[in-house]
C-alpha cells in the first residue's frame, strides 16, 4: 500500500461485542489515505470473524493473526505490516472522531513534531457516563510554548501525560530511528514506549481537543485482570530506569522518573488484592525497590503532589509485610474500636432522634390542631370581611346620601335665608303700612269730628232754606 499518511495498529482479544463500532470509526475518517491494521491476538471468540468481514469490505484493513502473547507483542507484529508516514495504535473496544487523524494528521505535519497527543474522554461501560479525561494531560505540567521537547519540562516529562499510546501519533521513522518497541508483557507494555518516544522525541504537539473515547469499567478488560499480572509495573519501571541510565540522562529528567514510580507503584498496589498485593509489597521490599533506585533522590526534589507517594515507598523499603500486616491490623482494629464507639454514638443519636420523632410527631398533631383551629379562623374572617365588605358599601352609600342630604339642606338654608329676608322686608312693610293705616285713621278721626259739627249746621241751612221756601 503506497502513500499512506497514517497506519493504526490494533490489538484485538476477545473484543466480538466493541470491534465492529472501533472499525466503523476508523473506516469513517475524513482522512482516507491510511491503513488499519488489525492484529487478532488469538481470541476464543467471533473477533477474528468480525475483522475479516470488516477487511472484505474495505482494502484498508489489514487483518492479522496472533497466537495470545499479549498486546505488547501483537503491536510489535503489528509494526512489521506498517506503511504509513506516521503510526498510532488503538485498543479494540475504543472509538476516534470522524476527523481524528485528519486533526493528529494536519498538526504533526505543521508542526513538524515526533509526536502528537489529543485529549479523550471515557465511557462508562456499566452507566453510560462521559467524563473527560483531564489527567491524561496534566496541562500544569506543560510549558507554555506548544511543540517543544522533554527539555523543555526534563522534571515532568514522564508526569506530564499518561503511559498509553491511543492518544498519540507518532512518525514512523523516529519510532524506528529509535528502536522503540513495546514490552512483550501481560499489563503496561505501552509505558516504556511512549515514555522512550516522549523523552528522545525533538518535538510533541498538544491538541487538546476531545477527540478519542476510552471505553472504561469492563469487567474482561486488561486493567481489571491486573491481579494476575501483579509484576508486570515493576518490569516496566526496570526497563525505564534503564534506559534513562542507558541515554544518561540529567537529574532533573531523573527526577521526573523518580516521581513517576512512585506514582505508579502507590497506584498499582492500591489496584491489587488479596495474594496480588502480597507479593508486590514483598518483591519492593525485598530488593524491588533498591533496584528502582530511585528513593535515592531527596524527598526535597518531589513537587508537593508526590512527596506522600514518596513516603508511601519508603515505609514499603523500611518495613517488611509482616511489620505493615501488624501495623495494619492494629489500625483496623482501632479503626474497629473507633466504629464501635461510632456505632453507640450513633444508637445514642437515635434513640434521641427516636425522642424528637415523637416529640415532632406530638408538635404535628398540635399542628394540625391549629391549622385546623386557623382554617376556622380563616373562614370566620373571610365572612367577617365580606361583612365589612358590604358594610362598606353601605357606608359609601351612606356617605352618598349623607352627601346629597348636605346638598339639600344647604339649598334649604339658602331658601329659608331669602325668605328670612323677604319676611324682614314684608315686616318693614307691614309696620310701614300698619303706621300709614294708623295715620290714616288719625285723620279719618278728625275730619270725621269735624264732619260731625259741620253736618247739623248744613242740615239746619237746608231745612231753613226749605221752610223759607214753603213761605
Amino acid at each position: 500500500m503506497t502513500d499512506v499518511k497514517v497506519s493504526i495498529v490494533i490489538a484485538c482479544y476477545n473484543e466480538e461485542y466493541y470491534i465492529a463500532q472501533c472499525l466503523d470509526s476508523m473506516i469513517s475518517q475524513t482522512l482516507r489515505e491510511i491503513e488499519i491494521i488489525v492484529v487478532d491476538d488469538g481470541s476464543t471468540d467471533a473477533s477474528l470473524q468480525v475483522i475479516q468481514q470488516y477487511a472484505l469490505k474495505d482494502h484498508r484493513i489489514i487483518a492479522v493473526q496472533g497466537h495470545h502473547d499479549g498486546a505488547g507483542k501483537a503491536r510489535n507484529l503489528g509494526m512489521k505490516y506498517a506503511h504509513g508516514k506516521y503510526i498510532t495504535f488503538f485498543d479494540a473496544d475504543d472509538f476516534v472522531a470522524p476527523d481524528c487523524y485528519q486533526i493528529m494528521y494536519d498538526n504533526a505535519e505543521k508542526s513538524g513534531s515526533d509526536v502528537c497527543v489529543v485529549g479523550s474522554q471515557s465511557l462508562d461501560n456499566e452507566t453510560g457516563d462521559i467524563q473527560a479525561l483531564t489527567y491524561t494531560m496534566k496541562k500544569g505540567y506543560l510549558p507554555s510554548k506548544n511543540p517543544f521537547s522533554s527539555m523543555d519540562i526534563p522534571a515532568y516529562i514522564f508526569l506530564a501525560f499518561n503511559g498509553w499510546a491511543w492518544d498519540k501519533l507518532f512518525l514512523f521513522s523516529f519510532i524506528q530511528s529509535e528502536n522503540i518497541k513495546f514490552q512483550e508483557i501481560d499489563s503496561s507494555e505501552d509505558m516504556l514506549f511512549v515514555d522512550k518516544a516522549l523523552l528522545c522525541a525533538n518535538s510533541i504537539y498538544v491538541h487538546d481537543d476531545i477527540l478519542i473515547t476510552h471505553r472504561i469499567n469492563k469487567s474482561d478488560s486488561v486493567s481489571s485482570t491486573r491481579d494476575l499480572t501483579w509484576d508486570c509495573f515493576y518490569k516496566a519501571l526496570i526497563a525505564m530506569k534503564d534506559f534513562i541510565n542507558e541515554k544518561n540522562c540529567n537529574a532533573e529528567v531523573y527526577l521526573s522518573y523518580a516521581m513517576w514510580a512512585a506514582e505508579f507503584i502507590h497506584w498499582q498496589l492500591s489496584t491489587y488484592h488479596g495474594s496480588a498485593f502480597i507479593k508486590a509489597y514483598s518483591l519492593l521490599h525485598d530488593g524491588g525497590l533498591d533496584q528502582l533506585d530511585f528513593l535515592k533522590v531527596p524527598k526535597e526534589r518531589f513537587d508537593s503532589a508526590h512527596k506522600e507517594w514518596y513516603d508511601y515507598c519508603a515505609y514499603i523499603h523500611q518495613y517488611d509485610l509482616g511489620h505493615y500486616l501488624d501495623e495494619l491490623w492494629k489500625k483496623s482494629a482501632d479503626q474497629n474500636e473507633a466504629l464501635n464507639n461510632r456505632n453507640r454514638e450513633n444508637n445514642a443519636l437515635v434513640q434521641q432522634l427516636n425522642d424528637a420523632n415523637k416529640k415532632m410527631n406530638s408538635l404535628n398533631n398540635t399542628c394540625e390542631d391549629i391549622r385546623e383551629e386557623l382554617k376556622n379562623f380563616r373562614e370566620k374572617l373571610e365572612t367577617s370581611n365580606n361583612a365589612l365588605a358590604d358594610t362598606k358599601k353601605e357606608l359609601e352609600k351612606t356617605r352618598k346620601q349623607l352627601g346629597d342630604t348636605k346638598k339639600q339642606l344647604e339649598e334649604l338654608q339658602r331658601v329659608n335665608s331669602e325668605l328670612q329676608i323677604e319676611s324682614k322686608e314684608e315686616r318693614n312693610n307691614i309696620n310701614e303700612l300698619t303706621s300709614h293705616i294708623s295715620d290714616m285713621k288719625n285723620s279719618l278721626h278728625w275730619k270725621i269730628g269735624e264732619a260731625v259739627l259741620f253736618i247739623p249746621q248744613v242740615i239746619h241751612q237746608k231745612l231753613e232754606a226749605s221752610k223759607l221756601k214753603k213761605q
